[in-house]
């Protein structure tokens, strides 16, 4: 008798339940009567997807830009599950940036510097080589163009982001005296008792006082920031007031309560938009 044999229905068993639960954690689904789209914008030989998802009324929007970056996604999907809501995503290969070939060379830049032609050009230059093809920077652009075009992020009058960092690395002390953000930042708050990779990244007044008061770590964006082509600077410059919800990879429950509290204080600042929207 061979052991082994005996235990392995027993460990096939295991196995199965171990893949489903995964397949279950890592799942990105919204209740029944949901709706999807999809628009492909082509950068040469990259193909990137521009996934909207809405389930009830879009009374609040969320716009995911970094592929690799998915726990914000899934605490925006286990929000409009309960509360509506409408929610955008690139996908493009499951890296950070986008990378793409021309002319057999390799390019990449963050899909997150794409909304003004400043951040499009340093973008690329910051990449590989040092020489951009004529009108590279315009496609660069274009794209960041059609996110928002699909994305309607402003049609309420705001733009939720979501993103997702790393422990250990960047986070709200990134923004402090003496670190390397601090020119970016008018002011910061920071609530002692809460894991500085979590906070939320602003630029209207409102909502920074509004999160202060709730005490969520929260910056608010100096009006002299660089521009860098980001989603941030992009509604400041055009006067549509920007939350980026910046939360560790992996905690879901964390990310859905700063959601709630994105949630209450959008419903608060802009009522009609949010009773309304449809």
């Amino acid at each position: 008798m061979n052991p082994k044999n005996n235990y392995s229905p027993c460990l096939s068993a295991i196995v199965i339940l171990l893949l489903i639960y995964c397949l279950q954690a890592q799942a990105q689904t919204l209740p029944y009567g949901s709706s999807s789209d999809t628009a492909t914008f082509m950068l040469n030989d990259k193909a990137v997807h521009i996934i909207s998802y809405q389930y009830g009324l879009p009374h609040i929007r969320f716009i995911a830009l970094h592929d690799t970056e998915k726990t914000g996604l899934r605490a925006a999907f286990k929000f409009m599950a309960i509360h509506g809501g409408y929610a955008v995503e690139l996908q493009y290969g499951n890296s950070r940036d986008i990378i793409f070939t021309d002319s057999l060379k390799n390019f990449s830049f963050d899909p997150n510097k794409i909304f003004t032609p400043e951040g499009a050009y340093l973008g690329l230059a910051i990449s590989s080589i040092p020489q951009i093809p004529t009108g590279m920077e315009e496609k660069i652009q274009k794209l960041g163009n059609e996110v928002l075009r699909f994305s309607k992020i402003d049609s309420l009058g705001f733009i939720i982001a979501l993103h997702n960092n790393y422990d250990g690395g960047f986070s709200i002390y990134s923004y402090t005296n003496g670190n390397y953000l601090e020119n970016t930042a008018e002011e910061v708050y920071i609530n002692p008792d809460m894991d500085p990779d979590n906070f939320v990244y602003v630029t209207d007044r409102r909502f920074f006082n509004y999160l202060k008061q709730r005490k969520l770590s929260v910056i608010l964006q100096s009006l002299q920031v660089h521009d860098d082509g980001s989603l941030s600077v992009y509604a400041m410059q055009n006067n549509i007031p920007y939350a980026n919800v910046e939360i560790q990879h992996g905690r879901l429950d964390e990310n859905y309560r700063f959601l709630l509290a994105i949630n209450d204080m959008v419903k608060e600042i802009f009522p009609p938009n949010f009773l309304l929207a449809k």
